[in-house]
């Protein structure tokens, strides 16, 4: 990678993670500073890698290769070996036995890397087959079947691979073809599918590689489903939408006809965060969080996420912005956790994964005991989140801390109540059922407004529909800048006012691209594929 050879890399990283320890971070709980390695290109994904001697290694898609670390000292990660490949904005990355296998959007096709003579050097092929070019993700289940996902082969849905032959030479199973799939994942020949074009994720039945059978779908709240992945029980199901304000949602999806939604988490509710990829690490989630770097969720309860966990690896502001953590990887024998960050490099963790303390219970109207909608329960001094209750008057919420805490109820038309030295402990649930001196109607909470981006299908063959909401945002000469996978310049479409839509994409090869919209000094990106 030019500008840094492995040991100037290693030295510099060093350096910086000094800094970083002196400095301190201000979003920082359960999650410590170990290792950082600086780059001088833009990261993607990452995965880990443990070698027969139980060495472990860090594998990270940069935008020109693929990036091999050695974490023998994790504090001073050190870059053992560089492998070229297509220069694409988009990389990803699994493993399988010796074998590490990469994505990308830009050409080339599968890329296999041997990994069996590390650290001291890494072959490299690739699979081609059946005019394989790009893909967008992957994953191989316990058995060593890959699954590739949003490939320029079987309409963008997933390939099935078996490794186990030859691993350098895979062999072709069949493919769901049903819709385009964006991420998934796989266990015991069921696979959970992301699919970001519908909004949606399927449960199939893959136990015949050649003849998919699609057992249930769920939509989920803002859409724009990115990333899936099973608990360790099978019982649950955890997805992450893509999406300015996006959510990282549990499902209990034990029965596929009737699939329930659990809980709904966001890293910080007064903001436009975007989730990118969330992990269930024993009753944890563990997800990459794009400005909010790495986040830790206790999903014990998976119908009350609490967080009790972040290391922000961005300098970025907490916004709807694609910046900050792409990746994050929490399954190291060591315990710790790798995350890569866009624009800052490698980040080595060591998580401490700690219980939420719970507050739940319902609040009523006293006297008719009607169960009170719209209700705001806020336990004050703490970092969670405000509940506002449904129907049903019910509120679910909790915090990382423990203690004692004021609890600040208000609903429109009530009179405001609050509640003092309600105790909270780490893994605990606290009922706490409330009555409100109420009359008047219930309102819904205030909403600020917030600006818009859409490119609907965000997935999309021919043309789709660029749409935007700025309002009192907008000014002449806002526009919307696209750029292609390889980081060039496509178009810049002027918006002609403050709300609009407009045909887009007719031109445009296919390929994953970012639109970036700016009116002055508002900034706001998405992505979307062309197939």
């Amino acid at each position: 990678m030019p500008g840094f050879s492995p040991y100037s890399r290693s030295v510099f990283g060093l350096t910086c993670s000094l800094m970083l320890l002196a400095l301190g971070t201000q979003a920082q709980q359960n999650l410590n500073l170990v290792g950082h390695l600086p780059y001088s290109s833009n990261l993607s994904d990452v995965w880990g890698y443990v070698a027969p001697d139980g060495r472990e290694y860090a594998l990270i898609g940069a935008f020109d290769g693929v990036s091999v670390v050695d974490l023998l000292d994790p504090a001073a990660p050190v870059e053992v070996a560089f492998l070229p490949g297509f220069g694409s904005i988009w990389r990803d990355l699994k493993v399988w036995g010796t074998h590490a296998y990469a994505t990308n959007e830009t050409g080339g096709g599968l890329a296999i890397l041997d990994l069996s003579n590390l650290p001291v050097s890494v072959d490299t092929s690739s699979y081609r087959e059946r005019d394989l070019r790009t893909a967008h993700n992957l994953y191989i289940d316990s058995q060593g079947i890959a699954y590739l996902f949003g490939a320029n082969i079987d309409n963008g849905g997933v390939t099935m691979l078996d490794l186990n032959p030859d691993p350098e030479q895979p062999v072709f199973l069949g493919a769901y073809t049903t819709r385009y799939v964006h991420d998934a994942f796989v266990r015991n020949d069921t696979l959970w599918t992301a699919e970001i074009q519908e909004g949606e994720f399927s449960i199939v039945d893959i136990s015949v590689k050649s003849s998919p059978v699609i057992l249930g779908t769920q939509k989920t709240p803002i859409g724009l489903t990115h990333n899936a992945w099973l608990s360790d029980n099978g019982a649950v199901l955890a997805i992450s939408e893509e999406y300015p304000a996006g959510h990282i949602v549990t499902y209990d999806v034990t029965d596929p006809a009737d699939i329930e939604e659990l809980g709904r988490y966001r890293s910080n509710w007064s903001t436009n965060i975007i989730p990118h990829n969330v992990f269930f690490m024993g009753n944890w989630l563990v997800t990459s969080y794009y400005r909010d770097g790495v986040t830790l969720t206790d999903a014990t309860r998976p119908e009350n996420l609490v967080g009790t966990g972040v290391f922000d690896t961005s300098p970025f502001s907490s916004d709807g912005e694609f910046n900050g953590c792409w990746g994050v990887y929490p399954y190291l024998p060591s315990g710790l956790i790798l995350a890569t960050d866009i624009e800052e490099g490698l980040f080595v963790l060591r998580p401490t994964y700690v219980r939420g303390a719970y507050l739940e219970g319902t609040v009523r109207e006293s006297g008719s005991g009607t169960p009170r909608l719209y209700a705001r329960v806020e336990i004050l001094g703490s970092d969670a989140r405000p509940y506002i209750t449904d129907f049903s008057g019910q509120y679910r919420t909790g915090t990382a801390d423990s203690g004692l805490f004021t609890v600040r109820v208000a609903a429109s038309g009530c009179g405001t109540a609050f509640i003092p030295d309600v105790l909270l402990q780490p893994g605990e649930v606290t009922v706490l059922d409330i009555d409100l001196a109420c009359t008047g109607t219930a309102l819904p909470p205030v909403v600020e407004f917030t600006p818009e981006i859409r490119v609907d299908p965000a997935v999309f063959s021919g043309s789709a529909t660029l749409s935007w909401r700025l309002e009192s945002l907008w000014q002449p000469g806002a526009n919307v800048s696209v750029w292609n996978a390889g980081g060039q310049l496509v178009s810049t479409e002027t918006l002609s006012g403050g709300d609009g839509q407009q045909l887009i994409g007719g031109d445009w090869p296919a390929g994953t691209y970012l639109l970036l919209l700016r009116s002055g000094g508002f900034v706001q990106s998405i992505k979307a594929i062309k197939l």
